[in-house]
């Protein structure tokens, strides 16, 4: 379900068989208007002086820059085309060993899978009715047989997003949530731990690239400094939730909510111009370095990325395990 911080569980699966020497790729629809596929490999910044990857959409290019700083000398590809299939046939002559990782994929019966893994949020599938449902299997008819048997549709149900400090709250809701649905927690309910982040965003001018510092604690050197909080998401207010809790509380800031995935507008950049520091996910950061008018606002101004990392509360090797990768 989007909305629900699948991303940084898409991110982390990669990152966890990565680490162990497995060629990885994540194949996902993208976003915008692209009509044609665009296929990045970690290799080719070595190879080709066309970097594909500068063409991947907001989400896309997070997963490849954050996998390559963390895993610069490893193979994986980020595989964007709005047909899977597509991606995975390109795929098959260039990496057969790889792990696939569809990222809200559910829905593409052509594309073959060894697990199903759907993201939730517990209060969500409490509160909403069925039929709201924009999920997997039920936008395809698989829905007909109900939200009951939906739930047994996958190997792994992740719920997102709580602490290791509110678990104990977090799994009480996720059995009121499958109570609802006739079903108790079993071994495929998984806990997800979400750890809010937060980097310093340095432009090289001369360059237009970019280099990222960790962020132990957020300083505003003075009170002069104006703050702007812009971001074009899902759920806003759970991003400005986390952001709270880490900022001094004796800042002041402005907020500038867009449409999940918005453009560059002329209301973002006259943001941009009246703030010293801008705050926004790098996601958004991302997508609107694009612009050249965006890119050149931004030099000038302290930005502070944000990003998530999450934890399992499930060993990792069973899901290696289960795909038989050792007896391969």
């Amino acid at each position: 379900m989007g909305g629900t911080g699948k991303s940084p569980i898409v991110r982390n699966l990669a990152a966890f068989f990565l680490s162990k020497g497995h060629p990885v790729a994540i194949a996902s629809r993208g976003m915008g208007g692209s009509k044609h596929p665009v296929y990045a490999s970690s290799q080719q910044l070595h190879q080709e002086a066309h970097h594909s990857h500068t063409y991947l959409s907001d989400e896309n290019r997070e997963h490849f820059e954050l996998l390559l700083a963390q895993f610069p000398k490893d193979l994986f590809f980020i595989l964007q085309n709005k047909k899977r299939r597509d991606s995975l046939l390109y795929l098959k002559n260039i990496a057969p060993a790889a792990i696939v990782i569809l990222d809200d994929g559910l829905q593409h019966f052509d594309c073959p899978r060894d697990i199903n893994i759907c993201v939730w949020q517990p209060d969500l599938l409490r509160n909403a009715p069925p039929y709201c449902f924009p999920l997997g299997p039920y936008r395809e008819g698989f829905g007909a047989r109900s939200m009951q048997g939906l739930l047994n549709h996958f190997d792994y149900r992740f719920w997102s997003r709580t602490t290791k400090q509110n678990e104990i709250l977090f799994q009480e809701g996720i059995a009121l949530s499958l109570k609802k649905f006739s079903h108790t927690p079993n071994s495929c309910d998984v806990s997800v731990c979400y750890e809010f982040r937060m980097v310093n965003i340095v432009i090289n001018t001369q360059q237009n690239d970019y280099t990222f510092e960790d962020m132990a604690t957020p300083q505003v050197n003075n009170n002069s400094q104006k703050i702007g909080i812009a971001c074009g998401i899902a759920h806003p207010q759970g991003f400005l939730n986390d952001l709270k809790a880490v900022l001094p509380k004796t800042v002041s800031y402005d907020c500038l909510f867009l449409s999940d995935h918005s453009p560059v507008t002329k209301k973002l950049e006259i943001f941009i111009e009246n703030h010293n520091i801008i705050i926004l996910t790098l996601k958004d950061f991302f997508r609107w370095i694009s612009n050249e008018n965006t890119r050149e606002l931004l030099k000038s101004k302290t930005l502070w990325g944000c990003l998530v990392n999450v934890d399992f509360q499930i060993p990792l090797p069973l899901l290696e395990k289960s795909l038989c990768i050792e007896k391969t």
